[in-house]
């Protein structure tokens, strides 16, 4: 279920940020970065969680990512990943368009 959509950029189209809610991998979508928003720390790859499932599907530690953003000692208590596809291994993605997950553990 999409929660909602903004244009993080509106002189470029392609720059768009969706926020669902769901299971990423039956939305099809290939995801560029992940916003991610957990207790700090506390990124172990729990069954039946987003960054349970991202480690089971896509080997990705959450933790050791590297980040772009880090708002965890702000209100917002999130942080973002720089691009995926940088990684010396990307994850694979189910084909379709490019995305940014939110998580919450």
């Amino acid at each position: 279920m999409l929660l909602i959509a903004f244009d993080v950029d509106p002189e470029v189209s392609d720059r768009m940020l969706e926020v669902f809610c769901s299971d990423l991998f039956s939305l099809g979508l290939q995801v560029d970065l992940l916003v991610v928003s957990a207790f700090e720390g506390n990124y172990d790859p729990v069954p039946r969680t987003l960054i349970g499932h991202l480690f089971e599907e896509c080997q990705l530690a959450v933790g050791n990512l590297p980040r772009a953003l880090d708002l965890t000692q702000s209100p917002v208590k999130a942080w973002v990943t720089r691009s995926l596809q940088s990684l010396d291994n990307p994850p694979c993605w189910p084909e379709g368009q490019r995305h940014a997950s939110v998580g919450q553990q």
